[in-house]
């Protein structure tokens, strides 16, 4: 199983403008809590990205490949770190968002095969974070 090989240094670091590619569905059965209306919730592996990160607890944006109703998209500035990030197109929905601890996304981004390390990370400036 994936979660076997689940990055300890991300628990430790998470801070807010980090993109995790994250499974859902661990998060859900481990604690984690969406906003929103349950049909609306995320499926399938998605990347996430953190807009708050506290002791314990993170606050994180599913982010969707492709618009629709109610998505909004993210700043393609102040990008850094894998290609298909940086130059990718993403949006959010701000009715969305979701809390967990920094151990859940750690097993959560095992389970998606997030390839980030310390050290090469997926990152959004602050600067460009979305108020939601």
């Amino acid at each position: 199983m994936a979660g076997s090989d689940v990055d300890n240094d991300l628990a430790a670091e998470l801070m807010a403008g980090y993109v995790v590619h994250l499974c859902p569905k661990r998060m859900l059965g481990s604690g984690g809590s969406p906003t929103g209306p349950a049909e609306t919730w995320v499926q399938g592996f998605h990347f996430f990205l953190c807009l708050e990160a506290g002791p314990k607890k993170c606050r994180l944006l599913p982010l969707y490949s492709s618009g629709n109703v109610g998505r909004e998209a993210l700043s393609t500035e102040g990008r850094l770190g894998h290609p298909k990030w940086v130059h990718g197109t993403f949006h959010f929905h701000p009715a969305q968002t979701w809390t967990a601890s920094r151990a859940v996304i750690a097993r959560a981004a095992a389970d998606a095969d997030d390839r980030s390390r310390k050290g090469s990370r997926n990152t959004l400036a602050v600067e460009f974070l979305p108020n939601v």
